[in-house]
């Protein structure tokens, strides 16, 4: 393999695993939502439980964090 052929491989193998990552990341924020939801809390009461904004938990929920 060249030198190129290994950059775009590496690149490529590397934007798989960004994709997984990001499935992931919504996959659990989902789960993390049902919970809340199901548990009879509001962002705002369940973020400051836990000590955060209720910013920061929705960014979770939403897989962008």
């Amino acid at each position: 393999m060249d030198n190129d052929t290994a950059v775009r491989y590496t690149k490529c193998k590397g934007g798989e695993a960004m994709r997984e990552k990001k499935d992931i990341n919504i996959e659990i924020g989902g789960n993390i939502q049902v919970a809340r939801e199901q548990a009879g809390y509001t962002q705002d009461t369940l973020s400051e439980m836990l000590g955060m904004t209720p910013n920061h938990l929705s960014a979770i929920e939403r897989g962008a964090s």
